[in-house]
């Protein structure tokens, strides 16, 4: 029997993949552009809401926060971005407060830069 061989999808890494979000939005940029002002915009407001979850040590929360905004950035293309919340769901996991507060910097710092390069793709 003749194994037939598929080759996997390429793995995409950086801030923001135009052809990668296109992909996966089977060429509707429309709808891709719709979506990434919607989460820009729902992302800024998480973002706010995770400084306060930090300051009130409401770690659940912003576990639940970090988690949203990696699984829908990974879709979007922003794989910096999804890892920088992966690294505060991993220290929740790990009961790792101080790690969780730590990572938040690194989190808002790469969706600056998704939000400029998914910004400069929406208005082009």
């Amino acid at each position: 029997m003749e194994t037939i061989t598929v080759p996997e999808k390429p793995e995409f890494t950086g801030i923001f993949s135009k052809e990668h979000l296109l992909n996966t939005f089977m060429n509707d940029a429309e709808s891709a552009k719709l979506l990434l002002a919607h989460f820009l915009e729902r992302t800024t407001k998480q973002l706010e809401d995770m400084t306060d979850y930090i300051n009130n040590q409401n770690w659940e929360e912003m576990y639940r926060i970090a988690h949203m905004i990696r699984g829908s950035v990974t879709t979007l293309s922003g794989m910096d971005l999804g890892q920088a919340a992966g690294r505060i769901e991993k220290a929740y996991k790990q009961n790792d407060t101080a790690g969780m507060a730590a990572a938040f910097p690194f989190a808002v710092e790469a969706f600056q830069r998704f939000k400029a390069a998914a910004e400069e793709y929406i208005h082009n």
